[in-house]
């Protein structure tokens, strides 16, 4: 949210042509995991020992699963605006909880 400290860190996103994708965010430990499966998903946020997952599409409110799909080329809800000025650069944002990720992608 707005009133949180801003996070920098490394993801590395592995994506399968056969469908699905797998993202983690660390610094120098892992701290949280997303993946996409054909009809599943899953989230793990190491640092709160908190994992989730579900059949069909992923939460809307869970930004790095969304993320994954917007690499897909998925649509994604309407509550995240997605810019990408490059092909190197997404940043997404939801204003009213004042959420922000930018990435800056390397292959």
């Amino acid at each position: 949210g707005a009133d949180k400290p801003e996070i920098a860190g490394d993801v590395v996103i592995s994506t399968h042509p056969s469908g699905g994708s797998y993202l983690q965010f660390s610094k120098t430990l892992p701290i949280l995991s997303a993946r996409l499966l054909p009809g599943a998903w899953e989230f793990e946020n190491t640092a709160e020992n908190k994992r989730y997952s579900g059949g069909g599409n992923p939460p809307n409110r869970i930004i790095w699963l969304q993320l994954l799909l917007v690499l897909e080329g998925q649509q994604i809800t309407d509550r995240w605006t997605v810019a990408k000025p490059s092909s190197d650069f997404v940043t997404m944002e939801d204003a009213f909880r004042g959420e922000r990720l930018q990435m800056h992608l390397q292959k």
